[in-house]
């Protein structure tokens, strides 16, 4: 174990210090472009360029997709593009830049890095151009905005170019990027205007008032001919001056300015009376419009409504205060202003409750920065319990497609050890279903099914293929579909076969393979079986599982022989009556065992010297064999056993995820309360009560969980083939569709809404209109609850990332840890029932060609025993039946006595070698010479001593082997040792040599290593689920870790612009505002630490190699969640220290 944690120490501070800032880099830069993404100010567009840069290469550097590299320079061109040049826009035809990521996974990382540049150097172009178009002026600013965004685009540059020699250099450009956002986000409240000063712009708005004045007044606008141009001439000014006034001064064009009058006009004489008479084309062009078509489109853009549905709706609403008589013409409402209060002479409910969602769906659109924070943390949550949901109604869907599936158990053998150990397993023999039937009136039948392999020789080709042998009733007991055939008699003839639709396309090309033959090899001949039946493809949610389906055939000697109770090597389910008590049952299986087998109970007792067999019988439901834990996995005979463990842990993940992103929501919707108090106190003021805020408020939640529930289902479609993957399960979209689902997912919508919406809904309405409309409201308290749930949000994501961590060093752990073997260039091939002569052939023709370095044949499959020693002293054995080269080929040492050798002829029958575990339970201090002897009457001596080494898993620990060469033992297998670099040819030359020999076998071989890496698929797989996870919580909780310090900032603006008044540093306001948050942290860590210190020591009590837990493993994860809750809560922070305190104090 020290070995194991010099090891690991090593590998962590060798590599994971880069996956570490990888990661950082990942969490940061997308925190960065969410705030991009969500800041209000004049250069948005281009902060979303920006910020898609930053996701693009932060995605990269972190490890998850370079997809979107080839994205980088066109979305950086088009940043400084609109810096440069504010009133352009995208247009369709800028799609095509893009049109790279087509071909992304075919394009090299170095020509990617060269397009970056390219369009780097375009960027740089653009500023340039940008400086040549300024007119020199007194004051000459805009000459210097831009200059360190051209030295960060040269940095840029130079990073992508020396990234193309050395990949972690991608690091630093994300690093790059991240200091351009940072200074974007810097700039917020600093920001420069490239066009005009300040004070300039103050005289360009009096003069754009002023100018609104003069057309309004003369009426101007009525000129459907009117130009710019005629407009200056007549107010004899330059146009370019005019342009200056309208465009820095009303913040329009010429275009919208003049409609905006039109529509205006229109709107009047709509509400006039005396212009009932006209129609509206004629009233647009009374007022200045000249063409149908634009006037259509304009009064639809400013107003919302068509020309004909604003008229029509002018006769449905009147004023809300009737005591005061309405004005002859009352003003038009555009969209950029704030409208009136409208409402239909009669109120109903219907139009209370959809008046609730149009202003909810207005805010939501005033909102959007809020508004998609909330609706992408509920949707990420939703979706995630949703492909749990999946997850776990498949997992407990197993076998219940099944009629009758209430009375179908399985029968498992219990066998009590010498010891007092208990082993279960789902093996049985010939005996327990046909004599148990027949003695036990409650069982009503029963079935038996042997999986097996055997070797299928078509008109084509010779393949090896798994099969089961089952009783002719397999389609009575279980609801398998037939495609054709029948049920009741598809197995009945001995040579009949029954294929799923699957296995007769591949054999015969068509499901229509009823009457062909098959031939299949039974001893040394292949006999023919003709097809009866074809089945349809196995369910994915079965755990009985079969391509052919052969009837299983008992011969009288079995039959007679009762020594078969004792032989175990297939399954048996039977059927039993309704009601049947399973407790006397299995009592009443045991009495028929004992009385039918008495005899060979006896003669094992006597031939073996114990005094119990220690045999029992067990009764298993079949709904419970997918997640039972009655028989472990090593015992089972059936595919697709998963453990309930994991159904529990995706289930609470799914949860907790699902949990913080309600979190969020109420923490960001109570931080975004003060900016509502107003509205809340006005709406109270003109008589909304408690209760119709509060339905306003839960509408409002329904809205936003309606919206990312939609948004969820399309992540679910999306990722469902990635999750199927990940669980290695096959999980179809149909899944989706399952009736109980559904409602599972209508109450998933209904408590989120409520759970998400009932809080803010009672804190939001009970503020009082007073206090809120006099400024004098502030969020009282000391926000218990938020703290706690950010707590509990950084707990629980610390948790994770420590078992992620822990996860990965394990993983990382069993597969670079020395097998004490050589497993590299080691091609193994399978060949049952292998003879010496054959393997020795074999050898003989491979060794011919200089790629082969050796060659060693050994026995297939597991082949488990037990032997006596010292006496009466029983040892349980794993067999290896090897030759002399079995060994060396290895290199395996020998660390005691000899190998096998040729030299010595009485190896063969009489030696044996045997590993350190054997000797270290046998209790033998001098093994050379011990004794072994089995239950056959075979003895053999110990020759030599192997060291330990890793024939199994790393899961597994090394038991006791014993090495033999005795040749009443057949080989199954031969290992082959290649030249490195010659796999394609050696392998080609294997397969030659194989079919030449052997025509009638089918070739299959694996290769080592790779075999060994796959081991530890279930290990890889949960390295990535826990992985996913961290990110995922780490990521939510940032968003509701900024939400708090929006709530901080919001409530303590003016003691920030008071501080600052008073001489306080930036970097000490930032300090005070951070120093709270931070302390919620280090108690989110002080309550996770413990429990994931108890949580990964015992999910690695599993493993009998593993690494050790070690201190820095702790605090690498705690410094990782402190520095993305600094990077979150730093930029909120910084923000608000920069702001100009006048602008918090200018109302006191």
């Amino acid at each position: 174990m020290i070995e194991d944690t010099k090891y690991l120490e090593f590998h962590f501070f060798h590599i994971s210090l880069y996956d570490l800032a990888s990661l950082g880099t990942l969490f940061s830069g997308l925190t960065l472009a969410l705030l991009l993404v969500s800041a209000k100010r004049p250069e948005r567009t281009a902060n979303l360029f920006l910020s898609a840069a930053l996701a693009v290469a932060v995605l990269k550097t972190g490890g998850l997709t370079p997809f979107f590299l080839p994205a980088l320079g066109p979305l950086l061109y088009f940043y400084v593009r609109q810096l440069t040049s504010p009133d352009g826009r995208f247009h369709r035809r800028n799609i095509l830049h893009f049109c790279i990521l087509l071909v992304s996974y075919w394009v090299p990382t170095w020509l990617v890095l060269i397009s970056v540049i390219v369009y780097l150097y375009l960027a740089h172009g653009m500023i340039e151009g940008f400086y040549r178009r300024l007119r020199p002026v007194t004051m000459d600013r805009p000459r210097f905005a831009f200059q360190r965004l051209n030295k960060a685009l040269v940095l840029l540059g130079l990073f992508c170019l020396l990234s193309m020699f050395d990949d972690t250099i991608c690091l630093t450009i994300a690093l790059a990027l991240i200091g351009m956002a940072v200074d974007v986000i810097r700039k917020a409240d600093n920001g420069l205007q490239l066009t005009m000063p300040i004070t300039d712009r103050s005289d360009a708005r009096e003069k754009g008032r002023r100018l609104r004045e003069v057309v309004a007044t003369n009426r101007l606008y009525t000129d459907a001919e009117l130009t710019l141009a005629t407009l200056a001439q007549k107010l004899k000014i330059h146009p370019h001056d005019l342009s200056r006034m309208i465009n820095q001064g009303l913040e329009k064009n010429f275009s919208d300015f003049i409609n905006e009058f039109r529509v205006r006009e229109i709107a009047r004489k709509m509400r006039d009376p005396e212009n009932d008479r006209l129609t509206l084309l004629g009233i647009a062009y009374d007022s200045g419009f000249n063409s149908e078509r634009t006037f259509h489109r304009v009064f639809k853009e400013l107003t919302g409504k068509t020309p004909l549905e604003y008229k029509n709706s002018l006769r449905k609403e009147l004023p809300i205060d009737k005591l005061a008589a309405p004005p002859r013409i009352s003003p038009l409402i555009l969209r950029s202003e704030s409208p009136l209060v409208w409402a239909e002479e009669k109120l109903n409910r219907n139009y209370m409750f959809s008046n609730y969602f149009k202003t909810t769906f207005r805010y939501l659109l005033q909102n959007r920065a809020y508004s998609f924070i909330n609706i992408a943390g509920l949707s990420i949550g939703l979706a995630c319990a949703m492909l749990i949901l999946v997850y776990v109604q498949d997992e407990v869907s197993y076998d219940r497609f099944h009629q009758n599936v209430d009375q179908i158990y399985r029968i498992d053998k219990q066998t009590t050890k010498t010891d007092g150990s208990v082993s279960n397993g789902s093996y049985t023999g010939y005996f327990p279903g046909p004599r148990f039937a027949a003695s036990i009136p409650e069982i009503k039948t029963f079935v038996r099914f042997q999986p097996a392999r055997a070797d299928i020789k078509t008109e084509s080709d010779i393949r090896s293929q798994s099969v089961c042998l089952v009783d002719a009733n397999f389609f009575s007991v279980f609801n398998f579909p037939l495609l054709s055939g029948n049920a009741r008699s598809v197995l009945t003839e001995p040579n009949s076969a029954v294929i799923t639709e699957e296995m007769a396309k591949k054999l015969f090309g068509s499901s229509n393979a009823v009457g062909k033959v098959i031939f299949i090899r039974q001893d040394s001949t292949f006999n023919p079986h003709v097809i009866t039946g074809v089945a349809k493809n196995c369910p994915d949610n079965s755990s009985i599982k079969f391509q052919v389906l052969l009837p299983l055939k008992v011969s009288a000697m079995d039959e007679s022989n009762n020594g078969n109770w004792f032989n175990s090597f297939l399954s048996t389910f039977v059927v039993l009556s309704p009601g049947a008590e399973i407790k006397a049952l299995q009592n009443k299986m045991d009495g028929v065992f004992e009385s039918d087998a008495g005899k060979a109970i006896s003669e094992i007792k006597s031939k073996y010297k114990v005094k119990s067999i220690g045999i029992s019988y067990l009764l298993e439901p079949l709904t419970a064999i997918h997640l039972g834990k009655l028989v472990p996995d090593g015992n089972e005979i059936l595919s697709d056993k998963s453990n309930p463990e994991f159904s529990y842990i995706l289930s609470a993940i799914a949860v907790f995820v699902l949990l913080i992103a309600c979190i969020n929501f109420v923490n960001l919707t109570i931080a975004r309360s003060v900016k509502r108090a107003k509205e809340i106190g006005i709406r109270k003021v003109i008589g909304g009560t408690t209760r119709q805020l509060r339905i306003q408020f839960l509408s409002e939640s329904f809205m936003l969980c309606l919206i990312a529930f939609t948004l969820a289902l399309g992540i679910v479609v999306v990722i469902l083939p990635v999750f199927s993957g990940l669980s290695n399960k096959v999980l179809s979209l149909s899944y989706l569709l399952n009736v109980k689902l559904i409602i599972y997912y209508i109450a998933l919508f209904l408590i989120t809404s409520l759970s998400a919406g009932i809080y803010p809904a009672m804190v939001l309405s009970n503020y009082h209109p007073v206090q809120t409309l006099y400024s004098r409201f502030n969020l009282a308290g000391k926000n218990y609850l938020q703290r706690a749930l950010v707590v509990f949000q950084f707990a629980l994501a610390s948790f994770l990332i420590v078992g992620a961590i822990t996860i990965y060093l394990q993983f990382n752990f069993l597969t670079t840890q020395n097998l004490g073997y050589d497993d590299h260039n080691l091609i193994v091939v399978n060949k049952s029932q292998l003879t010496r002569n054959e393997a020795a052939v074999f050898k003989q023709e491979l060794m011919k060609n200089p790629n082969m370095i050796d060659v060693a044949p050994k026995n297939g499959g597991d082949n488990n025993n037990t032997v006596k020693v010292s006496g009466d002293q029983q040892v349980n054995i794993a067999v290896e039946t090897i030759d002399a080269a079995y060994l060396p080929l290895l290199k395996v040492p020998v660390i005691a006595g000899r190998n096998f050798s040729d030299k010595y002829p009485a190896d063969a029958t009489q030696s044996a070698l045997v590993n350190e575990a054997f000797v270290q339970e046998a209790g033998w201090k001098q093994p050379i010479g011990e004794q072994i002897n089995t239950f056959n009457g075979e003895s053999y001596t110990v020759v030599g001593v192997v060291k330990n080494y890793h024939y199994k898993p790393l899961t597994e620990k090394i038991t006791p082997q014993f090495f033999t060469m005795n040749p009443g033992n057949s080989y199954g297998m031969l290992h082959i040792k290649i030249k490195p670099g010659t796999e394609t040819a050696s392998l080609q030359y294997i397969a030659n040599t194989f079919k030449g020999l052997f025509p009638f076998s089918p070739f299959a071989y694996t290769f080592k290593q790779e075999k060994n890496e796959q081991s530890y698929a279930s290990e890889a797989r949960w390295k990535q689920i826990i992985l996913f996870s961290a990110v995922l919580t780490i990521f939510i909780s940032c968003i509701g870790l900024f939400g708090l310090s929006v709530l901080a900032v919001e409530k303590r603006v003016k003691e920030i612009g008071v501080r600052k008044v008073l001489g306080a540093s930036v970097s000490s306001i930032v300090t005070i505002l951070s120093a709270d948050f931070v302390k919620l942290i280090f108690i989110a860590l002080a309550i996770s630490m413990p429990f994931a210190w108890i949580a990964t020591n015992k999910w690695l009590q599993n493993y009998p190699y593993r690494i050790t837990v070690s201190w820095w493993l702790f605090l690498s994860g705690s410094l990782l969640v402190v520095l993305i809750a600094l990077i979150t809560i730093s930029f909120q922070s910084i923000r608000a220290a920069i702001t100009n305190p006048v602008k918090s104090l200018r109302a006191e």
